[in-house]
C-alpha cells in the first residue's frame, strides 16, 4: 500500500479518545441501526480521499500533531486557564474549524451543490443559448460537471477560520452522569438554537448571530463555544458547567441528526441510551440534506 493512501476525515487521535484499547471503537451505524465493532484505521477514512498526491495529507498531518497536543492538553487539565491562548487556544480553534469542513458529509454537500447549479444554472443557460441548439435535450441532460478537489475548499476555509471563532465565548461542559458523550463522523456540530426556527437562511455559519459550537473531547468532557450575547448560562469562573443527563442526551441527539452514518462510543452499555435518542429523534433525512437556492 502506497505511504499516506489510507486518509482519514476525521483524524486518528481524536477518534482515539473515545476507544478503550485505543485501536478499535464501538460503531453505530445510523442508517442500518446496527451496532457493530471496528479498527480505528479503517474508520472515517477512505483511499486518497483528498488527493493522490501525498503531499496535502502529510501536511495535514503535521497541523494534527499539533492539534492532538493542545486537544489532549485540555482533556488532561480539564481547565481553559491552563491552556496557553497562542499554544494551545487556537490550535484547537483550528481543530474546530478545520474539522468542519474536512469529513465526508461536508464533502457530499459541497458535491450537492455542485449539482444543483449545473441543473438550475448551467442546463438553462445551455439550452437558451444558440450555441447549442445542435445538441438534444438528452444531450444536454446527461452533462456532468465534476472537480475531484471541489471538497478542498472546506479545509481552505477551515485553516483561517478559527479567526471568525476567536470572538465566541468558550464552555467546558463537564459531564458526570452514565450517559456519555459520543462522536459521529461529522463530529463538530455548529448549532444556533437562538434562530433555529428561520427556514431558508445559513444559521450555523462562522459569523451567524446566536451560533452554538459543540465539540466532545472525551466521554465526560466538551467544548462549547458560543455567541454569548443570545444566551444566559451559569457557569463558573473558569467557565465551567456541570451538565445533567437531559443535557448530555441533547447534545448526543445533534450527533445523531448531523452526522453522516456512524456514532463512535466508548462503553457497551451506551447501547441502550443511542437506540432510544434515535427512536426519539424518528426519521432522519437521507443526507446530505443542505439546500441550494439558485432561483
Amino acid at each position: 500500500m502506497a505511504k499516506q493512501k489510507n486518509q482519514h476525515y476525521v483524524p486518528e487521535f481524536y477518534l482515539k479518545n473515545f476507544s478503550k484499547d485505543k485501536k478499535n471503537l464501538n460503531i453505530y451505524v445510523v442508517k442500518d441501526r446496527k451496532f457493530t465493532f471496528g479498527p480505528i484505521n479503517h474508520q472515517c477514512s477512505k483511499p486518497y480521499f483528498y488527493s493522490k498526491d501525498t503531499t496535502f495529507e502529510a501536511l495535514l498531518s503535521q497541523l494534527e500533531s499539533k492539534e492532538a497536543l493542545a486537544v489532549n492538553k485540555l482533556i488532561k487539565e480539564k481547565s481553559l486557564a491552563k491552556l496557553s491562548y497562542e499554544e494551545d487556544f487556537i490550535r484547537i480553534l483550528e481543530f474546530i474549524s478545520i474539522m468542519n469542513g474536512r469529513t465526508l458529509l461536508k464533502k457530499r454537500e459541497i458535491e450537492k451543490i455542485l449539482d444543483d447549479f449545473t441543473e438550475k444554472i448551467f442546463k438553462p443557460m445551455f439550452r437558451a443559448d444558440p450555441l447549442s441548439k445542435g445538441l438534444s435535450n438528452e444531450e444536454i441532460k446527461s452533462i456532468k460537471i465534476k472537480n475531484h478537489y471541489m471538497h478542498l475548499f472546506g479545509i481552505k476555509i477551515g485553516v483561517p477560520g478559527w479567526i471568525l471563532l476567536s470572538d465566541l465565548v468558550p464552555v467546558l461542559l463537564i459531564n458526570n452522569n452514565d450517559i456519555e458523550f459520543w462522536i459521529s463522523d461529522h463530529p463538530i456540530i455548529f448549532y444556533n438554537r437562538a434562530f433555529h426556527h428561520l427556514k431558508g437562511v445559513n444559521i450555523s455559519g462562522y459569523t451567524s448571530p446566536g451560533l452554538q459550537i459543540f465539540c466532545p473531547l472525551s466521554p465526560n468532557l466538551a467544548l462549547m463555544l458560543i455567541h454569548l450575547p443570545y444566551y444566559k448560562i451559569k457557569m463558573s469562573r473558569t467557565h465551567k458547567v456541570r451538565l445533567s443527563a437531559k443535557e448530555v442526551k441533547e447534545i448526543n441527539k445533534l450527533q445523531i441528526f448531523t452526522g453522516y452514518n456512524s456514532i463512535f462510543y466508548l462503553n457497551k452499555n451506551q447501547e441502550q441510551y443511542i437506540e432510544q435518542m434515535h427512536n426519539e429523534l424518528g426519521k432522519i433525512p437521507e443526507k446530505p440534506y443542505v439546500g441550494s437556492k439558485f432561483e
